[in-house]
């Protein structure tokens, strides 16, 4: 039998939660992204609440809070014809987003900051002699982040972006720039979404070598560029003052310099990843002290490949930061296998141990030859 008693305490509570707005507001902060836009269609109260900044700004910082990590890692595809991007999705619920609906084609993105995107966007204008023109436009969408911004840039230009939902609702822009190629000198400019316009400051500095204008990444109140040279720069947002910051020690082998493969931010931390050939399986992973007195060495190498009779049990064992790790290449899972001691140095050499390499790992069979 159906107990019909239940249903007036039901629509009881459901008229409570309804009209209590400050306890449907702690309801709808707990809800992921994808559900508040479905639930827009509910009512045009959830609609106005949801589409509220304010509201949004406190989803994000509570999102952020809850969730530290992304959702998944959006692949440039560099200009396609309409504004689709490949996804890695680092978690189970998180899938490829359209924007079609952002009506701009040709949608790369340049940067990202804590959900914040900042995209340029090109048309071809004569398909003949490949001239590309670029245009500004302002969208906004609300899928994968709460904000986009597009620019125009060139060769001698770099956009980063500033945004900590835990801090403030507000963006900012650095805009580092080229003022005179003939002498090599750059300006840094600030912009400002809470005054919607461009600062007064004006920063003048010399390029350091090879500092890569574009690959500006923010961290703990800081945005970071790398470079070539002994050392680089970074500025403080708060101070508004550009510092300098050590690069790690170049390493040459076989007369190349190791190239960056990686340099960016998580969890307040600031790491870089760097190999002598993209094309192998070995690479140096450091992360930067937080005082910035130095850079410490994780390092990844190859000591070997096995393969199995069973293609599903084919492994490359990994030596990683003092351990030797497996990994397997259908499952894509890896696993400890054991501690390894440090390699021992040779005798009136200096500095750290070396790490292990796939040439200091040989096969070894159990046999009871004799020879």
């Amino acid at each position: 039998m159906i107990n019909t008693k239940l249903k007036p305490g039901i629509s009881s509570s459901g008229e409570t939660i309804g009209t209590n707005h400050d306890l449907l507001i702690e309801i709808l902060l707990r809800l992921p992204a994808k559900s508040l836009l479905k639930f827009n269609s509910v009512s045009k109260q959830w609609l106005s609440l949801i589409s509220d900044p304010k509201f949004r700004f406190s989803h994000a910082r509570h999102q952020r809070i809850r969730n530290p990590t992304p959702n998944s890692l959006m692949l440039n595809n560099y200009y396609p014809p309409t504004p689709e991007f490949q996804l890695v999705p680092l978690k189970h619920d998180t899938k490829i987003p359209f924007l079609d609906y952002l009506n701009v084609p040709r949608v790369k993105i340049e940067q990202s900051c804590n959900g914040l995107f900042i995209c340029s966007s090109t048309y071809l204008v004569n398909p003949k002699n490949k001239e590309w023109e670029r245009y500004i436009t302002d969208t906004s969408f609300d899928y994968f982040a709460d904000y986009c911004t597009s620019v125009v840039d060139d060769d001698d230009s770099g956009y980063s972006l500033v945004f900590d939902p835990l801090k403030s609702p507000f963006y900012k822009v650095i805009c580092m720039r080229e003022v005179n190629s003939e002498m090599g000198k750059f300006e840094l400019d600030v912009y400002s979404s809470e005054t919607e316009s461009w600062g007064l400051l004006r920063i003048p500095f010399r390029k350091p070598n090879g500092m890569h204008l574009r690959a500006g990444v923010f961290c703990n109140g800081a945005v970071h560029w790398y470079s070539h040279d002994e050392t680089t720069l970074y500025f403080d947002v708060d101070s508004e003052s550009l510092k300098t910051m050590r690069m790690p020690p170049v390493v040459r082998r076989d007369k190349r310099v190791q190239k960056v493969m990686y340099f960016g931010e998580s969890l307040g931390h600031l790491h870089m990843v760097m190999s002598d050939d993209h094309s192998a399986l070995e690479f140096d992973v450091l992360e930067m002290a937080s005082d910035y007195s130095r850079w410490t060495y994780t390092a990844f190498s190859v000591l070997g490949v096995v393969r199995a009779m069973e293609e599903e049990e084919s492994t490359v064992v990994l030596f990683v930061d003092g351990r030797a790790m497996s990994y397997a290449f259908h499952s894509g899972t890896s696993n400890k296998i054991c501690d390894i001691d440090p390699k021992p140095r040779f005798a009136g050499v200096a500095g750290a141990a070396l790490d292990y390499e796939g040439h200091d790992a040989y096969q070894y069979f159990e046999s009871l030859v004799c020879i």
